[in-house]
């Protein structure tokens, strides 16, 4: 995850782990897709922030 520090200028802001994201910047760590695509949800574990896709099969794999 890196630091960006770029205006945010985007029409709409995603707020995420008390932080306010461009919308191309909040990815997944696993599949590198935008959360704003993939929904209105996202995950954070060991530093990390997943869709709920990977986050369901890093942690709870069945």
């Amino acid at each position: 995850m890196a630091l960006v520090v770029e205006k945010i200028s985007d029409r709409y802001l995603l707020h995420a782990l008390d932080r306010f994201w461009h919308n191309s910047c909040l990815k997944c760590h696993c599949c590198n897709r935008l959360l704003a695509d993939l929904g209105t949800s996202c995950f954070s574990k060991g530093g990390y922030i997943l869709c709920k896709k990977d986050y369901s099969r890093w942690f709870y794999d069945l």
